[in-house]
């Protein structure tokens, strides 16, 4: 997923990657749904990247 929003939006857009296991909400939240697209607390997508949902908030 990671590489597919740099081929996407290159440097336009700033990734920060969390491990969801690091902390017990994250992981009741997402479980097994990983990876996880978030903006903020909003979820965009999971498991791959949803490009219709993502362009939504990031035009590209």
């Amino acid at each position: 997923m990671l590489e597919e929003l740099e081929r996407l939006y290159g440097a336009r857009v700033s990734v920060t990657v969390l491990d969801v296991d690091c902390r017990d909400d994250w992981r009741q939240l997402h479980g097994l749904k990983v990876p996880v697209l978030c903006h903020g607390d909003q979820e965009i997508c999971f498991g791959r990247l949803d490009r219709s949902a993502l362009r939504r908030l990031i035009p590209g």
